[in-house]
């Protein structure tokens, strides 16, 4: 009697251990590749991959197998996109985008602001990507991931495979090879890589346009002939709803639970494509903008310095910031200003502004003393070119900048916080340099403005200012209606250029 129990109890719990639920699962699967239509591709009692297994697969390998490399070429070729673009926007929409063609802009930037061409470009651009709905940028993602699906397909390495079915096989010899049944772990993964190359084949889609524009790229060869596609198409949905592949895999890993995982392309060339139009109208709005300041610039300078060269910063110069900008951050974005305004300092302000100031706080007699504190202007003014020599100096190897942008640049590839800290310190130079700009602007506009009014006061008559002009004339070494004039004009033109520099562009033309 407890004989008999203790048997009962064992089957009983031996029934609902996980083995004995794998065992039964393993069993159904047995019996579901029996009662299959393709139990033929497999031996189940000694798990075996049959000859016919091998023969299917290289039914569809034979048409495939020409098509592989010329696919790979089309998938990744720019031009395939745009010709999958162009198939689905209307023609009217597409040829609007002529407008901006590097030609007419230029033409039109001859005649037009460019802050008001600029606005209307960018008008433009807007209501052309609003009138392509959703659905055609829909229809053509789903037409590349298509491809890329193919693609995906067609790439499939089948030699390894083969090689299992026949040591000898050779690829793309147009003979049929004698299979052999093998056994079925030594194939299993390869199986497994196959159903992933498959789920992305849904007969339902839309593969005769695919099929066109692969056509159209080849100058009008076939990839792959439509019926032979769908005739694989067909073949392969059939072997995908028997699940035998899926079933065989399971029972060949005596894991039944085994399940592919789907990962069907999913690219999204519209919004890229898109993005490529706007760059382009985005690039030539700053390129004629560019020209536009670059040439204020010139002309500013020309006036400033006349035949004078302006030499770079030592540390804070162009060259310096490539190395920033060859991995992807920011630069230095103030070097060209701070080298004028370096340069203005050495060159003019030495030179004529503070010999003039001396000799207006020495000679003039002030009608109103307090109206004109040239003299605090000055001392206020003259620290700038220190300022620019300190803050350059911070950037050689030994400074405080220039050594911890040094070790952050060194260890960036590698260290994602050493970037982050290279970009805030970029960000921190730049800042201060700007800074160095702005305030030294706004000084010089104060000491413009006092010049300015000396300068009208010398040519008015009577003199509200200055009381004794005779004096300072004769005191002078200059002609000082040259003198003024010329000074002002120069500061005039120096604040005109730190502007351009610390404004917008897109607000300064």
């Amino acid at each position: 009697m407890f004989e008999f129990l203790g048997s009962l109890f064992a089957f009983l719990f031996d029934s609902k251990s996980s083995e004995a639920i794998k065992k039964r699962a393993l069993k159904t699967i047995s019996k579901r590749i029996k009662s299959s239509r393709f139990s033929k591709f497999y031996k189940r009692k000694t798990k075996e991959v049959t000859p016919a297994c091998g023969q299917f697969f290289f039914e569809i390998y034979k048409i495939v197998a020409p098509v592989q490399t010329n696919l790979e070429i089309a998938v990744k070729s720019a031009s395939l996109k745009v010709l999958i673009v162009e198939n689905y926007v209307d023609r009217q929409i597409l040829e609007s985008l002529d407008k901006y063609s590097p030609e007419m802009v230029d033409e039109e930037s001859k005649t037009r602001p460019p802050k008001e061409l600029a606005k209307e470009l960018r008008d433009e651009f807007t209501a052309f990507s609003d009138s392509i709905d959703r659905a055609t940028s829909l229809q053509i993602d789903s037409c590349y991931n298509l491809m890329l699906a193919l693609y995906q397909f067609v790439s499939y390495d089948f030699d390894p495979l083969f090689k299992k079915f026949n040591v000898v096989f050779h690829e793309r010899t147009g003979k049929v090879p004698k299979f052999i049944t093998v056994k079925g772990e030594s194939v299993s993964e390869l199986l497994k890589d196959f159903l992933y190359v498959t789920m992305g084949l849904d007969p339902a889609q839309d593969w005769k346009t695919v099929l066109k524009l692969l056509k159209e790229f080849r100058s009008n060869e076939p990839m792959i002939a439509l019926e032979d596609w769908y005739k694989i198409l067909s073949r392969i949905q059939e072997i995908l709803r028997s699940e035998i592949i899926e079933l065989m895999i399971r029972h060949i890993d005596s894991n039944p639970d085994w399940t592919i995982k789907i990962q069907i392309p999913n690219e999204k060339i519209y919004a890229s494509w898109l993005d490529a139009q706007k760059s382009k109208v985005e690039t030539m709005i700053e390129r004629i903008i560019n020209t536009r300041m670059n040439a204020k610039i010139a002309v500013l300078a020309q006036e400033i310095f006349g035949a004078s060269t302006t030499e770079p910063l030592q540390y804070y110069n162009a060259h310096a910031g490539q190395l920033f900008l060859s991995k992807g951050f920011e630069g230095f974005t103030q070097t060209q200003s701070l080298s004028y305004l370096s340069a203005f300092f050495q060159i003019v302000f030495d030179r004529d502004i503070q010999e003039l100031c001396n000799l207006l706080i020495v000679r003039a007699q002030w009608r109103r003393p307090q109206f004109l504190p040239i003299s605090e202007q000055f001392d206020a003014i003259a620290v700038f070119a220190g300022r620019i020599n300190e803050f350059d100096e911070t950037l050689n190897s030994d400074g405080k900048n220039g050594f911890r942008l040094a070790n952050a640049m060194l260890k960036s590839d590698r260290d994602k916080s050493a970037g982050k800290l290279a970009k805030e310190l970029l960000a921190k130079v730049n800042q201060e340099a700007t800074g160095i700009l702005i305030q030294a602007m706004e000084s010089l506009i104060m000491i413009n403005n006092s010049i300015d009014a000396v300068k009208t006061d010398y040519f008015q008559d009577p003199h509200e200012l200055v009381l004794n002009w005779r004096e300072i004339e004769v005191a002078s070494h200059r002609p000082m209606k040259q003198w003024l004039t010329e000074i002002s004009l120069k500061l005039t033109n120096i604040i005109k250029l730190c502007q351009l520099y610390i404004e917008e562009k897109s607000n300064v033309l």
